[in-house]
């Protein structure tokens, strides 16, 4: 169980029927959620609300026989968190889960949804290493050039945190290597300024720019930390273009 998932199950306001039906889905005692469904169905006038908070629960648990069960008996599909906002299947794509979030497409969620920050599932799935959830919400519809609140495209988010499988998966589903956040950084930037090295290597080999400039006039060279491998690579691939450009000099 995740943390999310161990305070939503002890916040406030839950009835002693939720209670017991958030224990069962957390022990994966899938053959008592049909006694558990049932008893809030007939004893809350409000169940459909009650059994779709039981949904955010199950997905954070990464309970899918539980979550297809609540999914039978009426929980909403696109019921959102307090916190952030989001839908089952951002919470699903955050978590990596490529059966939950098929399952949750499959059901009908909504893949465009965003979060409180502008994220999609899509966005989110980027910061993990599956490149099976990446092709099947793109599959599903979901744009690989979706920006968030803040301009950064799933590559952005990938490349940033150096998630190498991610980048490619990202770029062969048709990525933009120069796409642009909010504050100028392209791909390259963020990978150079956390010092990807891998992600920044193919970034390169890929073709994106080195000499792209962000809003506070800064190449990827200038981005990445002072000894850092990133820098070696870039200052490299630099002098490997200048050399390719003499020779292509005629004199």
């Amino acid at each position: 169980m995740t943390k999310i998932a161990s305070d939503i199950s002890a916040a406030g306001g839950l009835s002693n029927d939720e209670k017991r039906l958030f224990r069962e889905i957390a022990s994966g005692h899938d053959e008592a959620l049909g006694v558990a469904i049932p008893a809030i169905e007939s004893a809350c006038p409000a169940s459909v609300v009650r059994l779709s908070r039981a949904l955010l629960f199950a997905v954070h648990c990464d309970a899918l026989s539980a979550s297809k069960q609540l999914v039978r008996h009426g929980a909403r599909l696109e019921v959102r968190d307090q916190a952030l906002w989001r839908t089952p299947l951002i919470i699903a794509g955050s978590l990596g889960s490529t059966q939950m979030v098929g399952f949750l497409l499959e059901a009908g969620a909504d893949v465009h949804a965003e979060d409180d920050f502008g994220n999609t599932a899509l966005c989110v799935a980027s910061e993990t290493d599956s490149t099976a959830l990446i092709e099947l919400l793109i599959a599903h519809g979901s744009d690989p050039e979706h920006r968030n609140d803040l301009g950064w495209t799933p590559l952005i988010s990938a490349s940033a945190i150096g998630n190498l499988k991610t980048v490619n998966a990202l770029i062969k589903q048709g990525a933009n290597l120069e796409s642009r956040a909010v504050l100028g950084w392209t791909p390259l930037i963020v990978a150079s300024q956390s010092g990807s090295a891998d992600v920044v290597s193919r970034l390169l080999e890929l073709g994106a720019r080195r000499d792209a400039i962000d809003c506070f006039g800064r190449t990827a060279l200038l981005a990445s930390q002072e000894g850092q491998a990133t820098t070696e690579i870039l200052m490299c691939s630099a002098a490997c273009s200048h050399a390719e450009g003499c020779k292509s000099m005629k004199f």
